[in-house]
């Protein structure tokens, strides 16, 4: 009897020990898992989806350092098979859309900050210095340079003879696209606070509609740079400069007699092009910029959501809440989908109807099947040779673009320009 007891009692003594043990790790497991970051737990969550679109590498160089830590966002153009690229230390590219080889290269001797364009044979580009420069697209040679007020951070715009730029400082500049010649201006007065960057100008019907940092839309006669009409789209609110922040950063989109235009800490908002008139408008905040099919509009906001918004009536259709906390650019419609890039180095694919998460791309994944190795194994690829690629912010600032063949372009914050299918 007494062995029969004993033998129950270490039994017992076991279980318990093997249970304390299960509850120890338990609660080890919970107090690891509370210790991740929100980023690492949002990382998490999005790696589960199924990826459903496949990606193709084509070919990937560098052609820049550093983009994100300047915030400068220069976007490649294209002409036939030729992209014309350009780096913030002054270098000019044009580079063979098709092999990624260098056709030919051309420093311009300061720093870029806006651009690129493109149109009648003409490269335009802005400096740090606020000089608009333009050069011959077939070889890179220097046609003119002209000095404005203050730092251009956008793209210029060639249109009716004219070259239309926004510089930092509250000034749109009406140019003569022959030789540089500044043929008019207007200016406005720019808040104490805004943030670093101009909306782009752009062309319709002899006007010239450009968002500024006030939080208004202004409309230009191309010609004389007199205003056609000045609408508000957001009216500054709080005690402090950076609540009362309003930028219209994002390029205005025009679809049809309709201009739409968004602004940071304000409002998107419908107006009539011919006369400025709101159709409507709504509360919502984005410096990223959006992207229209024929009948909605896309736009990444402030907090890292992306929301569909149909076109007639500003309602929401959609939105997809799952990259909160990334900041996103510019949204891009190709093939029936929305990509979208962000600052943690992954091109986003959703759905147009749903917004649903239908795949996404790393940076880094797509370098290392360039390296002809699995994405699985690049963490044990001996590196020591490449450039400082993985080990530095591979985010992404400049929206992605679509080719002419289909194929998309991304240029990264390390300065890779890269070009793949989908």
């Amino acid at each position: 009897m007494i062995l029969q007891v004993y033998s129950l009692l270490k039994s017992l003594k076991q279980t318990l020990f093997v249970a304390v043990l299960l509850i120890a790790v338990v609660v080890s497991s919970t107090a690891m898992a509370a210790k991740k970051s929100p980023q690492l737990i949002q990382q998490e969550m999005l790696a589960e989806f199924d990826n459903r679109l496949a990606t193709e590498p084509l070919w990937s160089k560098r052609i820049s350092v550093s983009l994100g830590k300047r915030f400068i966002k220069l976007q490649s153009v294209q002409s036939g098979d030729v992209l014309y690229s350009a780096d913030w230390r002054g270098a000019v590219y044009a580079i063979d859309s098709t092999s990624g080889e260098t056709l030919w290269q051309h420093q311009v001797g300061e720093i870029v900050s806006g651009g690129l364009t493109l149109a009648s044979g003409l490269l335009l580009l802005g400096t740090s210095e606020g000089r608009l420069i333009a050069l011959t697209s077939a070889d890179g040679t220097e046609v003119w340079r002209s000095q404005l007020s203050s730092e251009i951070l956008s793209v210029p715009l060639l249109a009716d003879g004219h070259v239309v730029v926004h510089s930092n400082d509250g000034y749109v500049y009406g140019l003569s696209a022959s030789d540089g010649e500044q043929l008019w201006a207007y200016q406005y007065k720019v808040p104490a606070l805004t943030l670093r960057g101009t909306s782009a100008p752009i062309y319709t019907g002899g006007l010239v509609l450009v968002g500024l940092d006030n939080g208004k839309l202004v409309a230009l006669d191309i010609q004389s740079g007199s205003v056609r009409w000045l609408q508000t789209v957001a009216v500054p609110k709080g005690r402090s400069e950076l609540q009362r922040m309003v930028d219209i950063d994002a390029t205005p989109i025009k679809v049809g007699n309709v201009v739409y235009v968004v602004s940071y800490q304000g409002r998107v908002a419908a107006l009539d092009i011919a006369t400025g008139r709101v159709i409507w408008i709504r509360e919502f905040s984005s410096f990223g910029g959006m992207a229209a099919d024929s009948e909605s509009l896309y736009v990444s906001d402030a907090e890292g959501h992306v929301s569909a918004i149909n076109q007639a009536t500003g309602a929401t259709l959609w939105t997809q809440r799952k990259l909160a906390g990334l900041e996103l650019t510019r949204p891009l419609i190709s093939k029936g989908v929305l990509i979208v890039a962000a600052d943690d180095g992954y091109l986003y694919w959703l759905a147009t109807d749903s917004g649903e998460l239908l795949s996404r791309s790393a940076v880094k994944e797509i370098a290392a099947r360039l390296q002809g190795m699995e994405w699985d194994l690049w963490d044990d690829y001996d590196r020591s040779a490449l450039p400082d690629f993985y080990d530095e912010d591979i985010g992404i600032n400049v929206a992605p673009q679509q080719l002419n063949d289909g194929s998309l372009l991304v240029l990264d914050n390390l300065g890779y320009l890269t070009r793949f299918s989908h």
